[in-house]
């Protein structure tokens, strides 16, 4: 029997930017929108982390994990599996 996955989420969140060389260019005004997909590994209150691969193992080894601050998520879709 597989184990259980985590749930499988797209989270939508604001990430900051920036510029490496000199310019002349307006400043940037506005966060950059991102979007990431992966299986809920941690559902914390200040921070959720998302691994993009999981093993069949039991327990389930991961790889790919980024962890986003909840204070910069602007939403959490459930992605449903079978």
């Amino acid at each position: 029997m597989k184990p259980k996955l985590p749930k499988l989420v797209l989270i939508e969140w604001l990430d900051s930017c920036s510029i490496e060389h000199w310019h002349d260019d307006k400043p940037d005004t506005e966060p950059l929108a991102c979007r990431s997909v992966g299986w809920l590994v941690h559902d914390g209150k200040r921070a959720k982390t998302i691994a993009a691969h999981m093993s069949d193992d039991d327990p389930p080894q991961r790889s790919g994990e980024m962890t986003i601050p909840v204070v910069c998520i602007t939403k959490i879709t459930r992605i449903r599996t079978k």
